[in-house]
């Protein structure tokens, strides 16, 4: 078994339980013990093995405090809001995608194995109205169903395999409801970047009316689900493309954290997210220029994604992007560690360097699954 022979993937799981590996700039979430009841045969049968232990919510900090973000340039009047820097520099992109199938709970679950303190993932709403964790408006690429998901019921939706498109040793993984993944990722005292899906085909064309409808409908329900499971505005960071839905999540749930999520920076970003108090602008890393950034990361917080080559993420976090989305979260905080290490990149030296410490060496024995 890859745990007996690989003590170093011990140390890595017991470093996440006492959070060494979490920055020391994200004090919301707590990672108490994982279980370690069972060994498994592999890293894969690792992601897909459901915790046997409940952990309980993370306690709140009572460092993190109210505030506004004034200091960045964006106007904050209706949010309680949880300081943007409570959040890591580095973020699980749908879990951990390049690991594991994802939008899963096995990805979810490999992104907490690897020292995630925060993931991000993607939510819409089948036929019958019932959310559920999935990033296409198709189910074509992830599933073994074809058409778009609204086309079919939960009951439909659970039946489909969304883990076989990834690796055979996924095969019946599900994709989750919401109220399921709130209840994993509590479970892992993971926080959760929820994006809220837009319908639109393209994610900055405007809405027709029905799928405006369609857009604002999802958020409500949304709203409807973290209000009855009971989620505090510290488990959880809201975001989308759809203006629409930013709209209704802000309207229904003042209290909680939102970001606009952008490809290409947009004339009147600034406008939108002052006017809807949103704390980050999340944009796509290939469509920004190193102006660009330098610019609006002096008025409001920035997140970027989806970035996997590790010396781009530490370009990003140089140039003062505070976090970034990728697919490979133990990668690029090993690479944020080198940059550390070596002295480079002095704009990354708030970055806690004991963070890293213990990941680099215990992360340099293991060798992540081949995936074909």
């Amino acid at each position: 078994a890859l745990l007996e022979r690989t003590p170093s993937l011990q140390h890595v799981l017991q470093d996440v339980a006492q959070s060494s590996l979490r920055p020391a700039a994200c004090p919301v979430v707590s990672s108490p013990r994982l279980a370690r009841s069972q060994p498994t045969s592999s890293l894969l049968a690792l992601s897909a093995r459901v915790p046997e232990r409940k952990f309980g919510r993370a306690p709140r900090d009572p460092r993190v405090e109210a505030r506004s973000v004034r200091s960045v340039g964006i106007k904050m009047t209706s949010i309680e809001s949880i300081p943007h820097d409570t959040l890591p520099k580095v973020i699980g992109h749908r879990g951990a995608r390049g690991l594991a199938p994802e939008n899963t709970l096995a990805s979810i679950r490999t992104a907490k194995g690897l020292g995630c303190s925060w993931v991000e993932v993607d939510v819409m709403l089948t036929k019958d109205k019932v959310p559920v964790i999935h990033h296409d408006n198709t189910l074509d690429r992830c599933t073994n169903g074809r058409g778009n998901l609204w086309e079919y019921t939960i009951e439909q939706v659970e039946a489909l395999d969304a883990g076989t498109h990834f690796n055979v040793s996924f095969a019946g993984e599900r994709i989750p409801r919401l109220d399921a993944l709130l209840e994993c990722c509590r479970d892992l005292s993971l926080g959760l970047n929820l994006e809220v899906k837009h319908i639109t085909v393209n994610a900055e064309h405007e809405p027709t009316p029905a799928e405006a409808e369609m857009e604002e409908e999802l958020a409500n329900v949304v709203c409807d689900t973290i209000e009855r499971c009971k989620v505090t505005p510290d488990e959880l960071v809201f975001s989308s493309f759809s203006r629409v839905c930013i709209a209704v999540l802000r309207r229904r749930l003042p209290h909680f954290r939102c970001a606009f999520l952008v490809e290409h920076v947009p004339a009147d970003w600034a406008e939108f997210v002052e006017q809807h108090s949103c704390v980050s602008l999340n944009f796509n890393h290939a469509m920004a220029s190193r102006e660009q950034i330098l610019e609006c990361k002096e008025r409001i917080p920035l997140f970027s994604y989806t970035v996997n080559d590790a010396d781009r993420a530490v370009e990003l976090l140089s140039w003062g992007v505070s976090g970034v989305f990728t697919d490979f979260p133990h990668v690029v905080e090993s690479a944020i560690f080198k940059s550390l290490t070596q002295g480079r990149d002095a704009e990354v030296q708030d970055l806690p360097r004991e963070t890293f410490i213990a990941r680099e060496r215990r992360l340099s024995d293991i060798v992540p699954p081949v995936v074909s």
